[in-house]
């Protein structure tokens, strides 16, 4: 379906990115499936399902040279019906007019239902998803640079805030929002929750919330003290047999919970990676670009 595109290669723009994406391919991509299924679903209603007609008119193709020729039984109206009744069965319809009546076509049909709803609402929401793309791709965002800064200005409760400043995470939120990706109540839950879990921090009001190890250290021991649960990692790292929190400073903390989890989930990411990149037959330390496979990377120093 066309040439792969690296959309995350930072030496490529975005109109070099888009002018390398056969929209046209994608889209035909997305739509092969209920299509293959819409085909079988014919062909299975054809053969297996309709009652055939008593006798089918025939055609007689007349002789072509010297060919002789040739006369086809073909039932036309059984073909528009099992047209018809795939179609009305993939959009979940169902008038009920052509319906299975043996027990053989009853177990077929309910087979092939779920797999055409789900065939079809599937593309749908692919091909609403590729045309999305699409316009945040193709949009002149500096044109929009000020109605962005707006609608931050108005962001929260209260009287509009005239110096406003956005940063990177509330301009990906702004555009969610505004392409209607996201529930914008489910954002305000989540804001709050973040709130919640900052809330030892002192930040301004423009000043982008962020949860440091410092302040996960003092969140779980707190919780710790309270006799709440912790995660399954913190459970293991930093509690007694007894419950009671391990550590008594941020820096023991650091150094014998926190760096040896992070090294460790490094260690099953790094692991993970080169077992994916195994199962493609890519060898590793190579990068796979739009180009093809690109030289062994350097080692640090």
């Amino acid at each position: 379906m066309g040439q792969a595109v690296n959309v995350d290669d930072p030496s490529l723009t975005m109109d070099e990115i888009n002018k390398l994406i056969d929209y046209k391919q994608r889209y035909a991509l997305a739509l092969l499936g209920p299509i293959v299924v819409l085909m079988s679903g014919i062909f299975l209603h054809y053969e297996f399902i309709r009652e055939p007609a008593e006798q089918p008119p025939s055609f007689v193709v007349p002789p072509v040279g010297g060919w002789g020729g040739l006369e086809l039984s073909f039932d036309a109206v059984g073909l528009i019906d099992s047209f018809y009744w795939a179609v009305v069965t993939m959009t979940t319809i169902g008038y009920g007019d052509i319906t299975p009546m043996s027990d053989y076509a009853k177990v077929l049909a309910i087979l092939y239902l779920p797999l055409a709803v789900i065939a079809l609402a599937d593309a749908l929401s692919d091909v609403q998803m590729i045309g999305t793309r699409r316009m945040i791709r193709e949009t002149d965002f500096s044109k929009l640079a000020d109605e962005c800064l707006i609608r931050d200005a108005l962001r929260d409760e209260g009287p509009p805030n005239l110096d406003p400043i956005l940063n990177e995470a509330e301009f990906l939120v702004d555009q969610l929002l505004n392409n209607d990706l996201v529930d914008e109540e489910a954002v305000k839950v989540i804001n709050r929750q973040f709130n919640h879990i900052t809330r030892r921090g002192n930040f301004t009001a423009d000043e982008a919330r962020k949860l440091t190890p410092k302040l996960v250290f003092e969140e779980l021991r707190e919780r710790a003290r309270a006799g709440k649960e912790l995660s399954e990692g913190a459970t293991a790292f930093d509690l007694n047999p007894d419950g009671s929190f391990k550590w008594t400073t941020f820096e023991d903390w650091n150094k014998k919970s926190w760096q040896p989890r992070v090294l460790a989930k490094y260690a099953e990411k790094l692991g993970a990676e080169s077992k994916k990149k195994r199962s493609r037959g890519q060898p590793p330390g190579q990068l796979k670009t739009i180009a093809g496979v690109a030289g062994a990377r350097r080692p640090k120093k």
